[in-house]
Formats: structure tokens, sequence, C-alpha cells
């Protein structure tokens, strides 16, 4: 996390859209729909399309690349930033490519409260950081609420 710690925002954005761009590369490549896409298609049921969640979760990491560089020295903040990230984008790979909706929804409600309790304790001190950690669980909802209709 040293290492983290001395790069700038640029480079930590880079370092986001580099290991996002490959979990999306990789999601792409393998041609991994998952159980939504094969439950969504050919029905009138809404689920966001892959290049749309891909996007979403890009700038989302982008956000915690941010919230990481503002809470310089703040080490348990840090760590704690780092470890809802890779929670985050290692989401494909331990849901195996999305196809076991029971790890899905496991996956997604760690992710909500982790991110919320994480959102509410940067909150004490940095409001404007809390409220872009806090853009993780809504969406995360907003997602599990559709998945929810689906299954």
């Amino acid at each position: 996390m040293i290492w983290l710690n001395k790069q700038s925002l640029i480079q930590l954005s880079f370092l986001v859209i580099l290991v996002t761009g490959i979990i999306n590369g990789w999601v792409v490549l393998m041609n991994i729909e998952g159980a939504m896409a094969q439950r969504v298609i050919g029905s009138d049921l809404f689920f966001p399309p892959p290049y749309v969640i891909g996007s979403v979760w890009t700038l989302l990491m982008l956000g915690l690349a941010f919230c990481f560089n503002r809470l310089h020295n703040k080490k348990s903040y840090q760590t704690s930033v780092l470890f809802l990230f890779f929670a985050c984008v290692a989401y494909p790979i331990y849901t195996f490519g999305f196809s076991s909706i029971k790890i899905m929804f496991a996956g997604n409600l760690v992710i909500i409260v982790f991110a919320t309790f994480l959102s509410g304790v940067v909150f004490e001190k940095f409001r404007y950081l809390a409220s872009i950690i806090l853009l993780i669980p809504i969406w995360v909802v907003f997602v599990t609420y559709h998945m929810f209709f689906i299954y």
C-alpha cells in the first residue's frame, strides 16, 4: 500500500482503468453473459446491458481511486477503500463468471453492507468522500432489485 500512496490521482486513475479494462475485457473475450443475461433474453424483464454495467463500475472505481488519494495518511481508511475496490473488481471471478446466482446475491449483500458501513465511517470526517463511496451500494441495490424480479 505504501507504493499506492506515492501515486498521483492520475496514476491511480490509470491503474483503475487498466484493472477494470482487463476485467471487462476478460468478460467480453470469454463471452460471459451470466445467469442474468440468460434469463433476460427473450423476456420483457429489464436488466442493464453489460456495457452499461462495465462503464458504471469503471466510474465507481475511479471514484474509489479519488477517495483513496484524498485519504492520504489515513491508513485504516485507505485499507478499507482498497478492500472495497478488490471486492468489487473481483466480483466476476468469485461469482464464477456471473453463473452462480446465490453467490451473486451474497456478493451483492457483502458489498452493500461493507460500502454502506465504510461510507458511514468516512462520513464523520470526510462527508464528500462518503457520498462518493455511497454511490456503490446505491448502484448495487439498484442492480440487486432488478435481479430479484428476474429470479
